[in-house]
């Protein structure tokens, strides 16, 4: 509407249209944005390590074989 704000005030005869900026678009106001996600720190736990991961490539043939 932004673009036909002066039609719209016109057709409407309402002024009020002639202060619409892009701004009134916006899903938030400034100050009402939702917050930043916390950024945290990645948990060694969760990884193989490079021991661990150099031992199974050494097997990874065996992942193509039959369980019996």
């Amino acid at each position: 509407m932004t673009d036909c704000r002066s039609e719209a005030a016109e057709a409407l005869d309402d002024a009020r249209w002639l202060a619409l900026t892009d701004s009134h678009a916006r899903m938030f106001r400034p100050g009402d944005r939702p917050r930043q996600r916390e950024v945290r720190e990645a948990d060694e736990r969760n990884y193989i390590n490079d021991t661990d991961l150099s031992s199974m490539l050494t097997h990874i043939e065996l992942l193509g074989l039959p369980a019996e």
